[in-house]
């Protein structure tokens, strides 16, 4: 079984409005997780495993999300034949606003 990685940090921004979206396609079996929790795995189909783009997602408020550094894996276990394996990812979140700028922001509706 191979295994593939990504890993993005959410420091600086709210965890709890974090979206993760993804697409998906192996040769022949695996999974997808987020800090260890499973996102989507495919069973031992040949070929709609590939040739089909299966979607994968995290929500907001989603446990699997950590404060720091998040790591997105892919674990693909090739079953004979040429293996394959194609993926898109997006995450998304809100900053967190700066101190400063709340302060800020609050002068201004005070005013």
């Amino acid at each position: 079984m191979a295994r593939r990685t990504l890993c993005y940090s959410l420091t600086g921004f709210d965890v709890s409005t974090a979206v993760l979206t993804g697409l998906w396609g192996i040769d022949n079996v695996g999974s997808v997780s987020l800090n260890g929790n499973i996102l989507s795995s495919l069973p031992n189909v040949i070929t709609n495993n590939f040739n089909v783009l299966h979607a994968f997602s995290a929500g907001p408020g989603s446990s699997a999300f950590v404060a720091g550094l998040n790591v997105l894996s892919y674990n693909v276990e090739n079953r004979g034949g040429p293996g394959a394996f194609r993926t898109s990812v997006q995450v998304n979140a809100n900053p967190i606003p700066e101190p400063s700028a709340f302060a800020l922001f609050l002068s201004a509706i005070i005013a």
